[in-house]
């Protein structure tokens, strides 16, 4: 089955962008913003505020969508 990938671009009020370390054997050591797979039936939203949450313990109730490829 297919999965959908998504990545969320954190930015404070500098426009410093949020990059963690990657743990995982894809791109394991590299940089890279908090993200993952959205789950069956769930939105872009919810997908990229419960892997932010899972990744960093951080919660936002704003998203700007940004696109898709």
């Amino acid at each position: 089955r297919p999965r959908i990938g998504l990545g969320v671009v954190l930015l404070n009020p500098q426009n410093q962008v949020l990059l963690g370390k990657r743990k995982n054997s894809h791109g394991e050591s590299s940089w890279g913003p908090p993200g993952g797979h959205l789950e069956f039936g769930e939105s872009f939203e919810a997908g990229a505020a419960r892997e932010l949450l899972e990744e960093t313990c951080l919660t936002i109730n704003h998203f700007e969508f940004l696109g898709v490829t």
